[in-house]
């Protein structure tokens, strides 16, 4: 599920990661593949990004993406769904 936080079980996978800062997330995410596309969701701090429609790229592409909501039984959650070319 969206909840599991889950170590890198291949060679060739995405690394993400977010620090938090005065109530900003940034998330940083990379795809180690030098030759496969890879597409995953990533968890973001609910409690920043609840009422929040998009993040904003800051490098690696322009304009936003947007942040989807999941609710497991009573739980919201927020997440990205990212597509990344290799190594990037």
């Amino acid at each position: 599920t969206i909840d599991e936080f889950q170590l890198p079980h291949c060679k060739e996978c995405l690394l993400a990661f977010s620090r938090v800062l005065a109530n900003e997330e940034i998330v940083v995410i990379y795809n180690s593949s030098v030759t496969l596309a890879k597409t995953a969701k990533v968890k973001l701090e609910n409690r920043i990004q609840r009422n929040k429609d998009k993040m904003v790229y800051l490098y690696g592409a322009e304009g936003s993406i947007p942040v989807e909501k999941i609710k497991i039984g009573n739980k919201e959650s927020s997440f990205i769904q990212i597509h990344l070319n290799p190594m990037q």
